[in-house]
This record gives C-alpha cells, structure tokens and sequence, in this order.
C-alpha cells in the first residue's frame, strides 16, 4: 500500500505528464498546481466528505500560476467549476 506521500508523489508525476492544457486558459500548461476545498459550499460541489480532506491537483500555465497566487480567492470559483464538470462527465 502507498503511503499519503508515495500517493501525492504519483498524483503529481501523472499531472504533470498528462499534457493537459491550463485549466484556467486552456494554454499550454508547465506547473502542478493544487486546490484544497476548504469552505462547506466547495467541499459539497467536489464531493468531499465531512472530516475528510480532498486535493486537487491540475495542470496550470505560469502565467494563471502567477495569477492565482497573488489572488487565490479570484480563482477559486473557475477552478471548482471546472472540477465540478469534469466530475459530471467522468459520473
């Protein structure tokens, strides 16, 4: 069994070479970002149940990496959107 870090590792390895655009600008992406849904309505859009904790890793170019970290909570609506429909077409 993988440990939480093994796992992490592993997450961010098939990220990173998934050749998946920029979730934010559909640009050719170059970072792992990751999102932890902290607020109730985020954990409830992803799915995240109650005590537990969800990471959500995605591909993102510099420029929207940059972008997110000045202003993470600017962001934070288009991210879980795209992870909301994403999960609608994988269910």
């Amino acid at each position: 069994m993988m440990t939480d870090t093994e796992c992490i590792r592993a997450t961010i390895e098939a990220v990173a070479g998934s050749g998946r655009p920029c979730l934010l600008c559909g640009g050719a992406s170059c970072i792992v970002a990751c999102f932890v849904p902290d607020t109730p309505q985020y954990r409830a859009a992803l799915g995240v149940p109650a005590g537990k904790a969800r990471l959500m890793f995605y591909s993102v170019c510099a420029r929207c990496a940059a972008a997110v970290q000045a202003d993470p909570g600017r962001f934070e609506p288009a991210i879980v959107e795209a992870f909301t429909a994403t999960r609608a077409r994988v269910h």
